[in-house]
């Protein structure tokens, strides 16, 4: 209750900054503050469509001028250029073979289109599904981990934004565990098999017609390979090019899917299948190193198959082409070579050790992969703004900031690898993305978890689920693995994608976005509190509970004018900004409270101010007894004008007024 005060006095200083005017002329007759009026996002959006159409607004006028001469030429004149050329009939052979030739060549060598016809991921039986509290209980009843050990995997579980739905192999609900090679070999081929089943189902393709395998799998790799397992499961033919990728790490994927594109720039009407799929039946860690205990809270069962064509017959019901492939590896570096490192510890249990520096090696390779990939896919507006910028920052030295791209200009859809929390975090905020771009990762990693090389190709399922995918779309696909690699795929949508029979999000699409997941968390984690999670063992109570913020969900918010201390306590706990609450207090200040009504006085003083916008969204929340909490959630239609003999009618201009301990410093302006 403390910070009410302070929430308070931060509210008063805005007011007073909003509501007290200096001498000089009314507001109403002074020139606009452009700055504050002018909308620098249209600005940019205006400036880019400008730069990307200026080879076309060139044109239009020199073809104007090109048909105006034509309509001026005499017949004549077009009747002696015929028969000029009649008689110079050796020029225009020659002239025909050159083209014919030039084009001959170009259509031999350009690069061959490669297609994505289709591709699936693979959905384990829900028997695998692994809740926190049975994963903490199965960690201590195996008696390999020490108590500090298991409180690390709790606070790692409850920040890790894995969901209570994933999966682990069978090998791992056993007590004690069963890592043999026998249980590996078995999770691999259910896995593997499992996606290539619903792919061949799915296209119709029998596995005899692929002529190209490639497969990888980072830490598990028996002899035969994996790629053999397949080749012999599904007889395929004998003259078939398989490669199996090991060691490395979740960003295999696209490497798998850059050599597919090389064979397919080879060998003409071929199909590819891609398989990115991780083990861990053996690769659980049962030591007590911190660092190596990570990716047992993380990783979790899936696969994909991908099927690739260079067939032009194919493109029609293909799904997707591939545009670019880039691909970064910082593996000259001593601590990024390390920073993801397969050892043992002190007592020689193997593991998978994630170094401390992770986050700023993965940023620096990020940063070097973007940089290749910008002149590639960005606009050519955002490469002036960027290098006008970078020949600014060497005139001036260090002043002038560095211009940060908008690639939100470039790609309509972002799959990011779900490698974490933490990793989606940072790329939303470092390439200022918004909640619904990292939607598909942070969805894919809350329903299947880290599911390695695979997570990009469920993350794109769940955008075709959510029927986001239109023609033309452009996806950018990015991972980063052990070595140091970060690698980029972009693909651009040949059509209106709906998503493939059995795809992972079927059943559970409709439950889950990001606002559902952040209303799940507040709910159970405010309501519940700490006592609840000590009961099931999930976290310590020194762990904060995570507020979701609304502010992300509503543009406006209608808080019950009960009272100041109502509006204080929520203006706090929901974080709000001192212009979302005031609504309630101008309201409160001028009406007092009208009971269920006074959500109503409130809208009005939003429509009175000229805030609400089409395609706004008002929160209006209410208390009663009983004692109930009531919400409504309104989308406005339109710009919305206040209606006549509003309330505010006569005194909107006033308001807001400062307020000190709940009355008018001074009285409303006249």
């Amino acid at each position: 209750m403390g910070g009410g005060g302070a929430a308070s006095a931060a509210a008063d200083r805005v007011l007073i900054q909003e509501a007290v005017r200096g001498p000089g002329p009314s507001p109403s007759r002074r020139l606009p503050d452009f700055l504050q009026s002018v909308n620098l996002k249209y600005v940019k959006l205006g400036y880019h469509y400008l730069i990307t159409h200026l080879l076309t607004l060139l044109l239009i006028p020199l073809m104007a001028m090109i048909l105006v001469e034509a309509g001026r030429t005499d017949p004549d004149d077009i009747r002696q250029l015929w028969v000029h050329l009649q008689y110079n009939l050796v020029s225009v052979l020659v002239c025909s073979a050159f083209l014919v030739f030039g084009s001959t060549v170009y259509i031999m060598t350009r690069p061959r289109p490669v297609y994505l016809v289709d591709y699936a991921c693979y959905r384990p039986p829900d028997r695998l599904q692994v809740r926190y509290r049975s994963f903490v209980e199965h960690s201590r009843l195996c008696g390999e981990f020490n108590e500090g050990a298991l409180e690390f995997q709790r606070k790692i579980l409850e920040r890790s934004g894995l969901g209570e739905e994933t999966y682990v192999p069978e090998a791992m609900h056993f007590l004690p565990p069963r890592p043999s090679m026998a249980n590996a070999r078995e999770e691999a081929q259910q896995v593997m098999f499992g996606a290539l089943d619903a792919l061949f189902r799915n296209t119709g393709v029998k596995p005899k017609d692929i002529s190209i395998l490639v497969v990888n799998c980072s830490l598990f790799n028996p002899t035969p390979s994996l790629s053999a397992m397949i080749v012999n499961h599904y007889k395929l033919r004998s003259n078939i090019k398989s490669f199996n990728l090991g060691g490395m790490g979740c960003s295999a994927g696209v490497i798998a899917v850059d050599l597919a594109r090389d064979l397919l720039q080879a060998h003409r009407n071929t199909y590819a299948v891609v398989v990115s799929t991780e083990n861990i039946t053996q690769n659980w860690y049962f030591g007590n190193r911190k660092s190596m205990l990570i990716p047992n809270c993380l990783f979790r069962v899936g696969g994909a198959a991908v099927l690739l064509s260079n067939r032009s017959a194919d493109r029609r019901r293909s799904k997707y082409r591939l545009v670019h492939v880039v691909r970064t590896h910082r593996g000259a570096d001593d601590r990024a070579f390390r920073c993801v490192y397969q050892e043992q510890d002190d007592q020689g249990k193997v593991g998978v050790s994630l170094s401390k520096d992770l986050m700023a090696i993965a940023g620096g390779a990020l940063k070097t992969n973007i940089t290749t990939l910008g002149p590639l896919v960005l606009p050519i507006s955002e490469q002036l703004l960027f290098f006008a910028t970078l020949v600014a920052k060497k005139l001036f030295n260090a002043k002038v900031k560095p211009y940060i791209p908008d690639f939100k200009l470039a790609f309509d859809h972002f799959c990011i690898h779900a490698g974490g929390r933490a990793v989606i975090d940072e790329l939303e905020k470092n390439l200022q993305l918004t909640p619904v771009h990292v939607e598909p990762s942070r969805m894919a990693l809350h329903r299947f978890g880290n599911t390695s090389s695979s997570s990009i190709w469920y993350e794109l399922a769940y955008i075709e689920a959510k029927g986001r995918m239109r023609r033309g779309h452009r996806v950018w696909q990015i991972a980063f693995g052990s070595g140091f690699k970060c690698n980029s795929a972009v693909w651009q949508a040949l059509r209106n994608v709906k998503p493939s029979p059995n795809s992972p999000w079927e059943d559970c699409i409709d439950s889950v976005s990001v606002q559902a997941l952040q209303i799940i968390e507040f709910l159970f984690l405010y309501f519940n509190g700490v006592k609840v999670f000590r009961h099931h063992d999930l976290m310590c109570s020194k762990v904060k509970p995570y507020i979701p913020d609304f502010k992300l969900a509503f543009d406006h918010f209608c808080i019950h004018a009960g009272g100041r201390a109502v509006i204080d306590e929520l203006e706090k706990n929901l974080q709000l900004t001192p212009v979302h609450v005031e609504p309630s207090r101008m309201a409160l200040h001028r009406f007092g409270n009208t009971s269920s009504s006074s959500i109503w006085y409130e809208l009005a003083y939003i429509e009175a101010k000229g805030r609400m916008r089409r395609g706004h969204r008002v929160w209006q929340i209410a208390f009663g007894s009983g004692f109930k909490c009531n919400s409504a959630v309104w989308q406005a239609l339109r710009n919305v004008k206040p209606s006549p003999n509003s309330p505010w009618e006569d005194c909107i201009d006033r308001y807001p007024v400062q307020l000190v301990d709940g009355f008018p410093a001074s009285q409303p302006q006249q």
